[in-house]
């Protein structure tokens, strides 16, 4: 069988991710985790930008009832704006922004349900009448 060379040692790095969605207590533990790796300073830039992705990840996975406590108890919201201030690494820093823009998102919604149709009349009026 022939054996198939990558072309550059870029594609020898690439790698496939597999996400889970995080249940409870869980997710804020993983933040928590992610944080702390985040600390380390023997992480590499790809180590980072890993747990950061991570992080946007669980961003979205989390219930609002959690919100309060990924925001007190987990350390990850200090250590990815102290990060993102510390990097000279500018896709680490977008990546920070990122992650903190989405949990900002997520901290100002709310569990009703949208009357689309309501909130978009005025829009659609002006756009189409």
């Amino acid at each position: 069988m022939t054996e198939v060379q990558p072309k550059s040692e870029k594609e020898e790095r690439t790698s496939l991710t597999v996400y889970f969605e995080p249940q409870g207590e869980d997710i804020i533990t993983q933040f928590q985790h992610h944080a702390a790796q985040l600390k380390d300073s023997n992480s590499s830039d790809k180590d980072k930008k890993i747990y950061l992705e991570n992080l946007i990840h669980l961003a979205f996975g989390f219930e609002l009832s959690q919100f309060h406590k990924i925001m007190t108890k987990s350390i990850a919201i200090e250590t990815v704006y102290k990060l993102m201030f510390d990097t000279e690494n500018p896709k680490i820093r977008t990546l920070c922004g990122a992650v903190l823009q989405v949990v900002q998102q997520r901290g100002t919604e709310n569990e009703q349900i949208a009357d689309w149709r309501t909130l978009l009349s005025p829009i659609v009026s002006f756009l189409f009448v």
